[in-house]
């Protein structure tokens, strides 16, 4: 059911402005409109709903959530001592968790082939507020209006490592962005549109049909983006929604992996 709140958003607008400036002055912060960028990215992937829980990811051999489901980590506390709500809360590992629908996978400690979950590779510095241990609460710390800095913060992470990806390319057609891995090899006309575009991921579309660059272009200046920043009246989800990117590839690992579901950001 929506519901108008337009104070939610307005907070959700100054937590993106504060963290933006606090932790991301020498990346995103390059960007002039990077903050009615983000409110849009939030609207497109939770309408502002700040317990979104994305769809379950499948975690059987060559599946997404396979290389979190079966690291070492993850199985010694799956297979261990561990309680039926430890093992639930492994399971939210395989959701996209919060306004920005990170997946869930990584904020969990040793959730990945390397040891180290993504939030961890990328910002070790700010990780430490948001990381969990194999078999605690992803939601507990995530999800819900307490929780609406952690939730922004994990998102412009893994953002950032995408804006970071993305490699300049000049040649004789000018000069465009490109992100590594991209099976499609797309030519985007920015760092940022490169960024956004791998935070819903490089395949050729999600299973709501929406391609990377449709993406990109929906919260660059389109509807998203006049929905989020508009003057009129927001609509703010307070239940689960569906929403519509895996995170796209990792920003350190050798293996993109294309979009397979909709839901959440990788």
């Amino acid at each position: 059911m929506a519901s108008t709140n337009s104070a939610r958003v307005a907070k959700i607008k100054d937590t993106v402005k504060t963290l933006v400036n606090q932790h991301f002055s020498a990346t995103l912060l390059r960007e002039a409109d990077i903050v009615n960028l983000v409110n849009a990215l939030i609207y497109q992937e939770s309408s502002f709903n700040v317990n979104a829980l994305g769809p379950t990811v499948k975690y059987g051999p060559r599946t997404m959530g396979n290389s979190y489901f079966s690291s070492s980590a993850v199985q010694a506390k799956f297979h261990g001592s561990s309680t039926p709500e430890e093992r639930a809360n492994i399971f939210q590992g395989l959701n996209g968790i919060g306004l920005m629908q990170v997946m869930g996978w990584n904020f969990v400690k040793g959730g990945n082939p390397t040891g180290k979950s993504e939030i961890e590779q990328l910002r070790p510095d700010l990780a430490g507020s948001l990381v969990v241990n194999p078999g605690e609460s992803i939601s507990n710390k995530i999800l819900g209006e307490a929780n609406m800095e952690r939730a922004i913060l994990s998102g412009l992470i893994i953002l950032e490592g995408k804006y970071r990806l993305a490699k300049m390319v000049t040649s004789g057609s000018g000069t465009y962005f490109v992100m590594p891995g991209d099976p499609y090899t797309r030519k985007f006309i920015s760092r940022i549109q490169a960024a956004i575009s791998g935070y819903l991921g490089l395949g050729k579309s999600d299973n709501l049909g929406t391609t990377p660059e449709s993406y990109a272009s929906n919260i660059i200046g389109g509807a998203a983006y006049a929905r989020a920043n508009g003057g009129g009246s927001l609509y703010i989800r307070d239940s689960e929604v569906k929403v519509a990117s895996v995170n796209g590839p990792s920003s350190t690992g050798p293996s993109p992996q294309p979009i397979t579901i909709p839901g959440c950001s990788a």
